[in-house]
């Protein structure tokens, strides 16, 4: 039969420099929620697991090797976003340097530590615009972070609108 799938690598960078696929939110959460559980119990070190585990995760007919893109990102992201930097460090940067941790509201700097993420978090990240991952690698992620900073904080505003 051969190799009927090609590796999962070059399913991204088939994406190089282009947007990858929307995906499930619900899709997402899952195996968001399976890779955090997973590193938290390896003692914050990240294990490789097989895409059919992800497959079982995600409803049917998912493309699942982009949940599992846009899940590793979001992890990533959610931990730089969500984390405070010292006044004293902010003040040290130069003005112009690109800091996405600098223009995150408090807010959300909140939301993104808590231990299950809200459900617009995971809304707006299954349709973020995002893209593979070009053969000679990149600097820096696959997306616009004040884009995405901008997005999600209109997702957190909707979120707060529903609850009033």
């Amino acid at each position: 039969m051969g190799n009927e799938h090609p590796r999962p690598l070059d399913d991204i960078r088939q994406y190089a420099n282009k947007p990858i696929p929307e995906v499930d939110p619900g899709d997402l959460r899952a195996v968001y929620e399976f890779v955090c559980e997973r590193v938290a119990k390896a003692g914050g070190r990240s294990m490789g697991v097989g895409l059919s585990v992800y497959e079982q995760l995600c409803s049917p007919g998912a493309n699942t090797l982009m949940v599992w893109y846009r899940a590793s990102l979001l992890q990533l992201c959610a931990q730089m976003l969500g984390q405070s930097i010292p006044e004293s460090e902010l003040q040290s940067m130069p003005a112009d340097a690109p800091v996405p941790f600098r223009e995150v509201p408090e807010g959300l700097r909140e939301d993104l530590n808590q231990p299950a993420l809200p459900g617009y978090v995971f809304e707006v990240f299954a349709k973020f615009p995002i893209t593979g991952i070009p053969a000679e690698g990149m600097q820096g992620l696959p997306m616009d972070f004040g884009n995405l900073i901008a997005e999600l904080e209109r997702g957190r505003a909707g979120k707060d609108t529903a609850k009033g």
